[in-house]
């Protein structure tokens, strides 16, 4: 019980990291091109930093709040 209590963290740990990088690729290659191709300069900008400032939170939160 306990080597598969170990295993299945493991498999987690991986699972939602690989799942994280994906998403982080699919938005910084399909979204952020498309913000960039708006005519609004100022508004393509704001989006991008948006953007940014979201994944800037989350890195932020995961420093912070307690996990194992």
């Amino acid at each position: 019980a306990i080597l598969i209590s170990s295993t299945t963290e493991l498999f987690n740990f991986f699972f939602l990291a690989f799942s994280g990088g994906g998403f982080l690729y699919l938005a910084s290659t399909e979204l952020m091109p498309e913000l960039l191709k708006q005519k609004d300069l100022k508004k393509s900008l704001t989006q991008a930093l948006i953007f940014m400032v979201g994944i800037i939170l989350i890195i932020t939160l995961v420093m912070i709040l307690p996990h194992e």
